[in-house]
């Protein structure tokens, strides 16, 4: 039984709802029994929506939630609901919609006053005490007064939002092949030529378009787009958006140069950033990049990681300074006494590499770290050899490491998510097929097996990855990304165990996540009234949407199997949302990817995994599985070839070794 005049949020699983448990306001939990009870007293609902790591989230607190004048009110006149968007995306996800329609931005914390109905009228992101209060009076006051002319409002805001997630179908019906020299070049509009990532600030580093752009500059040999991506990634790697000392990379960056990040960090960023530079390494063979995928691979192991291969959610921004205050990055900045007191005569090497100067001077005497010229430089202005240099560069970097053991460290969202776990097997096996690195093979198998264990029960997967936990059914990206995590393991492994459980989720998909007669999946399934619209995700974001990896799922699984069902999906997908990426390309990264599947040459391998590997570190190898179907057209042939390479629609010769392999392989323009 649920008292609605307390706050019950100190028995969440979620660190983020743990954090607001003692605010003087009577927090409710997501969930039927309180959003019914809204409707039978009649009162209006505050959503507020965030997530642990979020500076601004824990500003927010501090200025308004213990705030006992707005704590009285709010208990008197709402039923006040805090919500994880990392527990409940589809939430977060519809009302983010919502605020963009209302102010035309969005942002956490999330703030939605909503009707009973759950059918909001009005948000906002980060608000002082006084604001806030005053917005809810007027509010309440409008409610009591007149709530038909709000009923009017949430009506038409549903209406809008109903619109905002179909795809524009003005083609609809007609296969698409993407003009992809017509849609770079209205892309590439807003890349930031001189500091990397797109223009503007804040910058974010959007790892999947760097992916897309990466397979397309190297498909279509363009020169000026693959000096862009090496001039961005450099950029990026050298700013103090990237942690130098234990490696991984904040969220983004408040200036056009990298230098000052908003310090949180959180797995899914890292993991992505782990993809492109392995994936830039293999382009370019640019050193830097392969110690930049490795350094952030090695961060996530010690600072995101448990004892039982799984991942955790997030790092905060803040940590206690030395006067046990919150402080948003604490943990990571440097005063100049402090740096050469710890470095002695190593400093002036370090501070002229990392910039201890005023352009690498942030505020309060502090400094961040970043790099704004190559290591062979500083060894030639110091006379010293590049070896040298490197050498003590890297003993300052220990040095600053060991006294940073002894500082408060940022909290840790200890949440481990499905979806994010899920990305973190594929990412961890992508690095596998390059490197072989047994350990990283075998923690993605035991990861799998207690994900199954925990999640899994033969039918639907769950959310979370606790023991004894409440379940909560999964959303679309936990199917999405897990299903995407089976199918890479399936391809290293060949074993059918992997491709049998897809098949099963995937098929629970379409049966649970979508409409007969409907093109893309729900973000939850169908069946869950909780939500006043029903979401869809198109869209790929700082994280690619679940609709497009399922998309690029299908694709895979049609080629595995052979099941046409599978391809025309994949296809009518495709189709569907062709207007839209060509309209905003960067919005659409990872469908873009989908499509370099689809319009340029693709092939299944059929060989043994030292082949394989070899392939895979292959720069020109790209839009390849490998596989045990290759087609009925080479079923006769499959036995005895050692290297096998089929089309989507037939098999080329077959041949014995690696370099006659590459041969074919360049000589069907690839």
């Amino acid at each position: 039984m649920i008292n609605f005049k307390s706050n019950n949020l100190k028995n969440s699983n979620s660190p983020y709802l743990k954090q607001h448990a003692d605010n003087p306001i009577n927090w409710q939990e997501w969930s039927n029994d309180v959003l019914n009870y809204a409707i039978e007293k009649n009162k209006m609902l505050i959503i507020s929506i965030g997530y642990t790591t979020c500076h601004w989230c824990h500003e927010m607190e501090k200025e308004v939630f213990e705030n006992k004048e707005v704590a009285k009110f709010m208990n008197e006149h709402f039923v006040a609901i805090k919500v994880d968007r990392e527990v409940h995306p589809e939430v977060d996800h519809l009302y983010m919609q919502s605020l963009q329609l209302m102010i035309k931005q969005g942002g956490w914390p999330l703030n939605i006053i909503a009707l009973p109905n759950k059918m909001p009228v009005w948000g906002c992101t980060f608000l002082k005490a006084k604001p806030w209060l005053s917005a809810l009076m007027q509010i309440n006051a409008l409610f009591e007064k007149d709530p038909n002319s709000m009923q009017e409002y949430a009506d038409t805001l549903k209406d809008s939002i109903s619109k905002l997630q179909l795809p524009n179908t003005s083609n609809k019906g007609l296969k698409k092949k993407v003009d992809f020299k017509l849609l770079l070049n209205k892309w590439k509009n807003q890349l930031d030529y001189t500091y990397g990532g797109d223009l503007g600030i804040p910058k974010f580093m959007m790892p999947n378009q760097h992916l897309f752009l990466l397979r397309y500059a190297h498909i279509s040999q363009d020169d000026n787009l693959n000096n862009y991506l090496k001039l961005s990634l450099k950029k990026i790697e050298r700013g103090g958006i990237h942690d130098h000392i234990e490696g991984g990379f904040s969220r983004y960056a408040l200036d056009q140069n990298w230098h000052v990040p908003h310090f949180e960090k959180m797995l899914y960023d890292n993991l992505q950033l782990i993809d492109v530079y392995h994936q830039a390494y293999i382009v370019f063979q640019e050193k830097s990049f392969e110690n930049t995928y490795k350094k952030t691979l090695a961060f996530i192991d010690q600072q995101l990681s448990d004892s039982d291969y799984l991942w955790f959610t997030a790092l905060d921004a803040d940590s206690l300074n030395m006067k046990e205050e919150r402080e948003e990055g604490a943990y990571y900045t440097w005063k100049k006494d402090e740096l050469q007191e710890l470095l002695k005569e190593k400093y002036d090497l370090f501070a002229s590499y990392f910039n201890i100067n005023p352009k690498g001077y942030w505020e309060n005497g502090k400094y961040i770290l970043f790099k704004s010229q190559s290591i062979s430089s500083l060894a030639k202005s110091f006379n010293l050899s590049k070896l040298e240099a490197e050498k003590q560069i890297n003993e300052c970097l220990q040095t600053l490491k060991a006294s940073k053991a002894k500082r408060a460290k940022p909290q840790l969202d200890h949440k481990k998510m499905l979806s994010l776990n899920a990305m973190a097997i594929t990412t961890y096996l992508n690095v596998y097929k390059t490197t072989q690195e047994q350990s990283l093979l075998i923690r993605c198998q035991k990861a799998i097996n207690k994900i199954l264990r925990l999640t899994y029960d033969g039918t639907r997967l769950y959310k979370e990855l606790h023991e004894h936990q409440h379940k909560k059914a999964g959303s679309l990206e936990d199917y999405a990304f897990f299903i995407q995590a089976l199918l890479t393991m399936h391809e290293i492994s060949l074993k059918p165990n992997y491709l049998d459980i897809a098949i099963k989720l995937i098929q629970f998909c379409f049966e649970n996540f979508k409409e007969k007669t409907d093109i893309f999946f729900n973000y939850a399934e169908i069946h869950n009234e909780d939500l006043f619209v029903k979401p869809i995700a198109l869209r790929d974001n700082v994280v690619p949407s679940a609709n497009a990896i399922m998309s690029e799922n299908l694709h895979k699984l049609a080629l595995l199997t052979g099941k046409t069902a599978y391809q025309e999906h994949f296809e009518k997908m495709q189709d569907s949302i062709f207007s839209d990426f060509m309209h905003s390309p960067s919005d659409y990264s990872q469908w873009l990817q989908n499509q370099l599947k689809r319009d340029f040459p693709f092939f299944l391998v059929k060989t043994n995994e030292n082949l394989w590997s070899a392939f895979s570190k292959r720069k020109a190898l790209i839009n390849f599985y490998r596989t045990t179907n290759t087609s009925k057209a080479s079923a006769k042939n499959a036995v005895r070839e050692e290297v096998l390479i089929c089309t989507e629609k037939a098999c080329l010769p077959s041949v014995s070794n690696l370099q006659e392999a590459l041969k074919l392989l360049l000589g069907n323009n690839y």
